[in-house]
């Protein structure tokens, strides 16, 4: 499933208005029923767990740039796991 999430990254980086937008996700998410969200082409790869608006936890898996590193999404039976590799070190990120 597809969400559009051009107006939450917009307010995120131009009207600074973070926490708003984030709370608009929040509330997306809980009536779509969507517990797991991936999208990417950021500079700051991350897992965040969101409390939603219905009370549930989802959790939103921000992949990396490919410029300055890679990162990549792993799931099974145990779990999502997001994995990226600076130049100098690779981690994981459980979510």
């Amino acid at each position: 499933m597809a969400i559009d999430l051009g107006a939450f990254e917009a307010g995120k980086k131009y009207a600074g208005d973070y926490e708003a937008d984030l709370l608009a996700l929040q509330e997306r998410l809980a009536r779509i029923q969507v517990r797991h969200l991936i999208h990417g082409h950021t500079h700051r790869p991350a897992v965040h767990e969101l409390q939603l608006a219905d009370g549930q936890k989802a959790w939103r898996y921000v992949l990396g740039d490919w410029y300055s590193q890679s990162a990549y999404l792993t799931v099974s039976p145990s779990g999502w796991q997001l994995h990226f590799a600076s130049l100098t070190s690779p981690q994981s990120v459980a979510g």
